[in-house]
């Protein structure tokens, strides 16, 4: 019997860790899969040309407010210009990165609030996800700004888990920084995660226990 026990927690053990390691990765290349092959199955359209046209102004005038838009995109696609090339599979190709790199950020995310198997789910969803998916085939600042939104989920519920102040805190204060703009909104959401202070309600009977 004692090693039938060991033999069957072994193998949860080992499904775990399965679960913990590979799921992400295929996950990830899910994501990759659905959106690489009709990436350049459509012509540029307005507002993609625009952004190449911007990435191809320099440096500086980007840095000091070309576009309305915040200029790290262009910036990326520039650097993505130059690795890689002009071809339309080539200027959306960074939109894909940013798009499967959110699915595993997605999955720490949830895993972080609610454990391996709903951060499976959560991360599936998100591979699986039409919207996602479009933004993934377009040569514009969605997918990034995606991409830097999950992140600082990611940040804020670790932040949260490891007791640096409740959500409802973070929330709070993050709502503060709207007004400074929407550029600003990924970043202040990515401070709260990592600098939101002990600023906790506590619990009757449980000092040390933040609520959610």
């Amino acid at each position: 019997t004692g090693a039938v026990c060991r033999l069957q927690r072994a193998k949860g053990i080992i499904a775990v860790m399965l679960l913990r390691r590979i799921a992400p990765f295929a996950l990830c290349l899910l994501a990759f899969v659905l959106a690489v092959p009709l990436l350049d199955a459509r012509s540029l359209w307005g507002d993609e040309a625009f952004s190449v046209w911007a990435s191809k102004q320099p440096l500086d005038s980007l840095l000091l407010g070309l576009d309305a838009q915040p200029p790290l995109y262009h910036v990326a696609l520039k650097l993505a210009r130059m690795l890689w090339g002009e071809s339309v599979f080539a200027l959306r190709y960074i939109s894909v990165i940013c798009g499967v790199l959110l699915t595993p950020i997605v999955y720490r995310a949830a895993r972080t609030l609610a454990g391996s198997t709903p951060a499976v789910l959560a991360a599936l969803i998100m591979a699986l996800s039409p919207i996602l998916t479009y933004y993934q085939q377009e040569a514009r600042m969605y997918a990034i700004a995606a991409l830097m939104t999950g992140g600082a989920m990611w940040m804020t519920a670790r932040g949260v888990a490891r007791g640096f102040g409740s959500s409802a805190v973070c929330t709070s204060r993050y709502k503060s920084w709207k007004p400074a703009g929407r550029a600003s909104e990924p970043i202040a959401l990515a401070a709260q995660g990592t600098f939101c202070p002990r600023e906790q309600r506590r619990i009757p009977g449980r000092p040390e226990r933040a609520v959610a």
